[in-house]
């Protein structure tokens, strides 16, 4: 079961705090050693539309990912329950499918420590909060059809 389906996480999701002032810039110093990644770095764990990749990166204090344009540039990253794309490549679900690719690659790693630490509540802006939220729901709908695959009986609809 994915991470994103946890009672843990689903209660940092019910606390988590909305607010506009819980923007990030992805580009500012605190996150320039997710842009300064070697190319050959980072191991291929998504291809998504249009030539863009994700890559796990496990060289930081904590699990995170990156997104490469199709030129190899990188253009955003997930790390620490912080998304960031570029703004010129925004709009495509592309933060969803880091979140998605995140919690499958690094499996019990991921936000291993951070759901623990963020019971309290956790800052979210609106679209940080929204992105967390479809990755939670298309990751119900992934086991869904994977129990349904499977010949599994599925009990109950996701909680979303």
């Amino acid at each position: 079961m994915s991470v994103l389906l946890s009672e843990e996480f689903e209660e940092v999701m019910s606390m988590a705090m909305v607010s506009p002032f819980c923007d990030i810039d992805g580009r500012s110093d605190a996150y320039e050693f997710l842009f300064e990644v070697d190319p050959v770095e980072g191991e291929l764990i998504e291809v998504c539309a249009d030539g863009y990749s994700i890559h796990a990166v496990d060289s930081a204090d904590e699990p995170a990912v990156i997104l490469r344009e199709p030129t190899g540039d990188i253009c955003g990253f997930y790390y620490r329950f912080s998304s960031w794309i570029d703004e010129e490549h925004r709009g495509s679900g592309l933060g969803v499918e880091m979140i998605l690719a995140y919690a499958d690659h690094f499996k019990d790693r991921a936000w291993e420590g951070d759901l623990e630490t963020c019971m309290g509540g956790l800052g979210f802006s609106e679209s940080g909060y929204a992105i967390h939220v479809q990755a939670q729901q298309k990751a119900a709908q992934r086991a869904v059809a994977v129990s349904m695959d499977c010949g599994e009986e599925v009990s109950a609809a996701p909680r979303f």
